[in-house]
């Protein structure tokens, strides 16, 4: 890889992780509210649920051969979108064993940026793979939940800032305390 793609990878990698807090902050945020309003969870409990996502994460991290998107799917039928109503089947790198060593440059930051807008949806199934595996949610109640997160994200106009007062307000869940950087 020469200096400049190095120095490009580099910029993607940055932004593919930058992408991943902000959208787990939001995502945890509007979460927290979903469940309180639901299911009146209290702060306890949402806390809980962010430690059990990221268990979630490194358990289906270690299988690598299939997307959250795809588990969740496979476990509760429940397909977690793109806003572009693309599906994961449509997508290589959400669907397939990659072996990353034999892409070329460009197909490589091709996919980090699709990665990054991908970003939301992963971390959605990995909360609901989280709802379903360690909560014991059924298929029925993970659509419900899918479905709450989606309205109290437009609720907040996807903005990080308002969803995490919201969650403030609702829960008493500061989510910068238990995801200032992520997992």
């Amino acid at each position: 890889m020469s200096r400049r793609s190095r120095g490009a990878m580099r910029k993607l990698n940055m932004d593919l992780v930058l992408e991943m807090n902000r959208q787990c902050r939001l995502i945890y945020a509007c979460t927290g509210v979903a469940l309180k309003r639901a299911y009146h969870w209290e702060k306890q409990g949402i806390v809980r649920l962010m430690g059990m996502t990221a268990q979630v994460w490194d358990e289906c991290g270690e299988i690598g051969t299939k997307s959250m998107i795809q588990m969740l799917d496979e476990e509760t039928g429940v397909e977690v979108q793109h806003g572009d109503g693309r599906s994961w089947r449509e997508l290589a790198f959400l669907n397939a064993g990659m072996n990353i060593g034999r892409l070329t440059e460009g197909q490589l930051m091709y996919m980090r940026v699709q990665q990054k807008k991908w970003m939301a949806p992963q971390v959605t199934a990995c909360i609901l793979l989280a709802l379903h595996r360690k909560c014991g949610f059924d298929a029925d109640r993970i659509a419900e939940m899918y479905s709450r997160i989606l309205e109290v994200e437009q609720e907040c106009g996807f903005d990080e800032a308002r969803a995490q007062e919201l969650c403030r307000e609702e829960t008493s869940v500061n989510i910068t305390d238990h995801v200032a950087g992520g997992w």
